[in-house]
């Protein structure tokens, strides 16, 4: 490479970097300021229609306007306040409501945990209640269609839950970062699948493809036992504060945090596809020998395991997006060695995560373990299956187009978690 190419190359890297410290501020932001007001709606949670002559007389209503309660989302501030199908809204805040859009006027000028008195009619008696506002979760609709408690798998579903075992398995085979993140992502927006039991299901199933992927690249010889000494403990570390602050945080805010990791990782991957074709490397990254610079001492990856264990703990991802890089440059390890250092802590991380997880889960009834155990059944196979052909094709496949794919999902998915509802 020129030197003029590799001063291009390190100014873009430091772009990179700053544009990676915004994102980490913003996931920062998220937790403290309870979510992101201006990338997420307030809401009620629940829809409802026009009341009519027919349904005035009814449901015994002699007042006029109001909206009848069609549906009540699950886990929603009307949940909450214990709204029901059937009832009559007359007002919200002390103003009529004639429509779904009156409704969503009056939270137009309110904020996160307000409380709005809202003045009802159930069986011709008139009552109020208060109604504590949250932000609307993404894919209201499919959450409430899905109940944690009742959800059935389909032969359909069982059939989609396993592709998407082996698309993630096959990614995180093949660069050890982004399968977890695509899995969490689209069993919230495509699934419906509240948050809390997504983390559970990618975590654990995660396990299982890591420990897949791990044990091929153990047979040929690459993984670092001496720089494992360093990143299973601090990993396991990072997944005891990971739990500890998402115990903190509510869905939300764990939504919020989610789409903007993924803006990170899709930034970190395409700037990585950009240095390694810059510097006219292999598919499987630049310097696949490791010979790049001095190497440091193992113990360095004190600060590779941390990070990696919080992250999947807090987001239910597997954290190797900020692993594999890290202990790249932190060692000038060969990429592959990395790769396989990554997969072999993920095994750890990933299922004592996902235990603790699940202990929480089912202690604040936020899912049943019927509903966690259908779901993991569905998709561990595909992603045992896909750990074992992302660990081949690692060597056939050119890495950077399946990076950038995975790029461009991460955005769409980002958009999704992050666009007003």
């Amino acid at each position: 490479m020129t030197r003029g190419g590799y001063q291009k190359l390190v100014r873009i890297g430091g772009i990179v970097l700053a544009a990676k410290v915004v994102l980490v501020a913003l996931i920062v932001l998220a937790m403290f300021c309870k979510g992101l007001p201006r990338v997420q709606a307030l809401w009620l949670g629940a829809h409802v229609l026009p009341v009519n002559d027919t349904i005035r007389a009814q449901f015994g209503v002699s007042r006029k306007g109001g909206v009848l309660i069609n549906r009540v989302f699950e886990r929603s501030p009307a949940e909450e306040a214990r709204l029901r199908r059937g009832d009559v809204i007359l007002n919200v805040d002390n103003r009529p409501v004639y429509a779904a859009d009156d409704i969503r006027r009056v939270l137009r000028d309110r904020r996160y945990n307000d409380s709005v008195r809202t003045v009802y009619v159930r069986d011709g008696a008139v009552f109020s209640t208060k109604v504590v506002l949250d932000y609307r979760p993404s894919r209201a609709s499919a959450v409430a269609a899905r109940s944690a408690f009742r959800y059935e798998l389909t032969l359909a579903d069982f059939f989609v839950l396993l592709l998407l075992g082996i698309l993630a398995g096959t990614l995180n085979g093949m660069t050890a970062c982004g399968g977890a993140i695509l899995k969490v992502s689209l069993l919230i927006i495509f699934f419906g699948f509240d948050i809390y039991l997504a983390k559970v299901i990618s975590l654990v199933s995660s396990g299982f493809m890591s420990l897949s992927s791990s044990q091929y690249y153990t047979r040929r010889g690459l993984v670092d036992r001496e720089a494992l000494r360093y990143l299973i403990p601090s990993g396991i570390i990072g997944v005891l504060g990971g739990v500890a602050v998402s115990m903190l945080l509510s869905r939300h805010v764990l939504e919020a945090a989610l789409g903007i990791f993924l803006l990170y990782a899709a930034l970190d991957v395409a700037y990585q596809i950009y240095a390694e074709r810059r510097e006219g490397a292999t598919a499987t990254g630049p310097d696949p020998e490791g010979a790049g610079g001095r190497r440091r001492h193992p113990s360095i990856l004190l600060l590779a395991g941390f990070p990696t264990g919080f992250c999947s703990a807090m987001l239910g991802i597997t954290g190797g997006v900020v692993e594999t890089p890290l202990h790249r440059y932190l060692t000038r390890a060969p990429i592959k060695t990395c790769i396989a250092n990554t997969l072999v802590t993920l095994v750890f991380v990933c299922f004592l995560g996902g235990g603790l997880l699940l202990v929480e889960g089912l202690l604040r009834d936020y899912f049943s373990f019927g509903t966690f155990a259908r779901v993991l059944l569905a998709i561990v196979p595909g992603s045992i299956i896909g750990g074992q052909i992302g660990g081949r094709l690692n060597h056939v496949l050119p890495a950077d187009y399946v990076k950038g794919i995975y790029a461009v999902a991460a955005l769409f998915i980002a958009y999704q978690l992050l666009a007003p509802a």
